[in-house]
């Protein structure tokens, strides 16, 4: 009869030390289960506020990028300022002066006379003078340049003197450097001393020519012609000169 309380007593024993390591077990389960929900949500701020500035800094470097992209088009869509002009090579010219001395040397106008030597001013034999040309650069310092010049005898004119006084060609070559420039050249007149006459000779002259700008220049120069045919002649005329460069 006292066996059977025993083992009731032992059963019920049993169950109350089973319900003890359960209660046991599911509280020491509970604490870190709340705990990994707790740590799970700290690390999820930590991980937002790791993600925000994150965010932040690819915002800021895509506004930098597209800051860079439109100062760039807007480098690219400015005109840009036209480029500086080249002077060409090519260049027409004209040149009107008056004659400042003139030497005629003596020569025989036909058989048993002779014609003295004489010097002219403008005061006593006024003479005018254009020449019109056109030139060609072959080195930035070198110009070749062919010219008509024609002279013209204005007053103290004998009976029967025609006024065209000469007429011919001067092939010239000129060294210019900036503003200034000197040339010299043959001179072939078919027309010389108001007479169907040819003459040779040299020409010479030098000068400035100051830049008006769109090709244009307006300068002065001097020329010295020396011719030789029927007589001798030597020349020097004050010029004013204009051109333009293309």
């Amino acid at each position: 009869m006292h066996r059977p309380d025993g083992c009731a007593l032992e059963h019920g024993l049993a169950q109350s030390i089973l319900r003890i390591s359960c209660s046991a077990s599911l509280l020491l389960f509970a604490v870190p289960e709340s705990a990994r929900a707790q740590a799970s949500h700290v690390e999820g701020e930590a991980i937002g506020e790791a993600v925000v500035p994150a965010e932040a800094d690819t915002g800021r470097a895509a506004e930098t990028e597209d800051a860079v992209a439109i100062e760039s088009v807007e480098l690219q869509a400015a005109p840009s300022s036209p480029p500086s002009r080249r002077p060409g090579d090519f260049m027409v010219h004209l040149n009107l002066g008056v004659n400042a001395y003139t030497y005629l040397g003596a020569f025989q106008s036909q058989p048993g006379t002779i014609v003295a030597e004489a010097h002219t001013w403008p005061g006593d034999r006024l003479m005018l003078l254009e020449q019109l040309g056109a030139g060609y650069w072959v080195h930035p310092n070198l110009r070749i340049t062919i010219t008509l010049q024609f002279v013209q005898t204005v007053t103290s004119l004998k009976p029967g003197e025609s006024p065209l006084t000469l007429m011919g060609a001067i092939p010239w070559l000129t060294f210019t450097h900036g503003v200034f420039f000197a040339g010299a050249g043959p001179i072939f007149a078919w027309w010389s001393y108001a007479n169907l006459d040819f003459a040779a000779g040299l020409f010479l002259a030098a000068g400035v020519a100051f830049p008006l700008g769109s090709g244009w220049a307006l300068g002065a120069a001097i020329q010295a012609p020396l011719l030789w045919g029927r007589r001798f002649s030597f020349g020097i005329s004050p010029a004013l000169t204009i051109a333009y460069r293309f």
